[in-house]
């Protein structure tokens, strides 16, 4: 004979093939203990199991006693007198529902974590870039030869941190110092632009140490996901699904077009054409292949990409190398 086992805030319970009740455990009405019964296997549960011995039990989530139970919940608390009234269920039940809530807060998300820390690395660089481009345009001034010349930013502060043009060390800059056509600046707007230069100089150190932080944090929270597309690109993507959760329940024809939204509602409503990929885009595969097979090969990369995220949330078995082993071998095949 068959029997399937449910559990609600009242209990434990387990009713046979025609839902019929063969037997119950009632936990106590004290929502704190109902929470932690529910939040984890109770001693109500093995103890229903010994007394079922006998039969073939189901106690899969979802199964049809479960939903005889939640059906049946208040007309089974009154009848058992678990409690007075709806009144005090309603309020058994609003308690623990709270706290239930509150137990799922308090647990480590690590990819939430990881999305917030992707998310200021963004916004440091969205900074660094509008600040470094202030400071160009003011040094552009004083030494526009100079501004034009050093094409990297960091290298830039440095320059600028170093003072007047005749304080360069750089045999290149000091030759064009001294037939410059930059205008003369007090030794207050040098002091100004030196001040921002190490601002900018900061933003590049704090910019350091956030992306190491990212790296490591993204191979441990998603080491598949991470060796398919990168620790920086795995985090965009992830903070872009929304968690890694909602990430490992994505077709990868979803993953493909992370970071495409507007442009696909804009195809969408007749106005342009379909995207083929989003942020995909800026992965190592894609930009190395032909212009006509970019799209094949983003979808590639989009299926391991969706599998390796429903590894890492589901089994969490590291596979990294295997995985990121095949997709080499899949692209180049492709590209031959």
């Amino acid at each position: 004979m068959k029997a399937y086992v449910a559990k609600n805030v009242m209990g434990v319970f387990a009713f046979d093939e025609k839902m019929d009740l063969i037997d119950k455990i009632l936990f106590p009405a004290d929502p704190a203990e109902i929470a932690n019964r529910l939040s984890s296997r109770c001693p109500e549960e093995e103890k229903m199991e010994r007394k079922l011995s006998g039969y073939e039990t189901d106690r899969s989530i979802g199964n049809p006693g479960e939903e005889h139970l939640n059906k049946q919940a208040r007309n089974l608390a009154l009848k058992f007198k678990w409690v007075k009234n709806n009144t005090e269920y309603n309020k058994i039940l609003s308690k623990v529902n709270v706290l239930l809530t509150k137990q799922k807060m308090r647990e480590t998300q690590p990819d939430r974590i990881l999305m917030h820390a992707i998310g200021v690395l963004d916004e440091i660089d969205r900074t660094i870039n509008v600040l470094v481009e202030r400071l160009r345009e003011w040094y552009g001034l004083y030494f526009p030869e100079a501004e034009r010349q050093l094409s990297n930013h960091d290298k830039f502060a440095e320059a600028v941190l170093a003072g007047r043009r005749d304080n360069l060390e750089d045999k290149t800059l000091s030759k064009l110092a001294k037939d410059t056509a930059g205008m003369e600046f007090s030794d207050d707007d040098i002091k100004q632009m030196q001040m921002l230069a190490k601002d900018i100089k900061s933003l590049f150190h704090t910019r350091k140490g956030m992306e190491s932080y990212i790296n490591s944090t993204a191979k441990s929270v998603m080491p598949n996901t991470t060796a398919i597309a990168g620790p920086l690109l795995a985090s965009r993507m992830l903070a872009l699904a929304g968690g890694l959760e909602k990430m490992s329940r994505m077709p990868s024809s979803s993953i493909q077009l992370l970071g495409a939204e507007k442009a696909l509602f804009r195809h969408l409503k007749g106005g342009g054409k379909a995207p083929k990929y989003g942020i995909l885009f800026s992965h190592p595969y894609v930009q190395k292949a032909p212009k006509d097979k970019k799209g094949k090969v983003a979808r590639l990369v989009a299926a391991k990409i969706s599998l390796s995220a429903r590894t890492d949330f589901y089994s969490k078995d590291d596979h990294s190398e295997e995985m990121a082993s095949k997709l080499e071998k899949q692209v180049s095949g492709f590209l031959r």
